[in-house]
C-alpha cells in the first residue's frame, strides 16, 4: 500500500528545473498511477508558490486539477482543493 502525506504550503520546496519541463508535468498528469497525480498536484502547488507566472501559463493544469477535485481518492481531492485555495490566495496578494 502506498501512502502519501499532505505537505503544508510553507513546506513546499522550490521545483528543480527538470520538474518545470511541460513534458514532465504532462507525464505525471497522464499517468494511470494516482501517486503520480498526487505528485503532479504538489508540483503545481510549488509552481504556484515559487514560479507563479509559469504556473499560470500552463493550460494543461486546469482540466487536470478539475478532475482531481472530483477524485474518489480523498487525498487527491484535498490536495486539488488546497491548490485552488492557494491560487486564489496568491491572486489576492498580487
Amino acid at each position: 500500500m502506498v501512502g502519501v502525506s499532505y505537505i503544508e504550503y510553507e513546506n513546499l520546496e522550490e521545483p528543480k528545473a527538470s520538474e518545470i519541463d511541460p513534458a514532465a508535468l504532462l507525464s505525471l498528469a497522464a499517468s494511470e498511477d494516482w501517486k503520480h497525480h498526487y505528485d503532479c498536484l504538489n508540483l503545481l502547488r510549488a509552481l504556484n508558490r515559487f514560479n507563479r507566472d509559469y504556473f499560470l501559463s500552463e493550460p494543461v493544469q486546469y482540466s487536470f486539477v478539475r478532475d482531481q477535485v472530483d477524485s474518489l481518492r480523498s487525498n487527491l481531492g484535498k490536495c486539488a482543493l488546497m491548490l485552488v485555495k492557494e491560487v486564489f490566495q496568491a491572486g489576492e496578494a498580487d
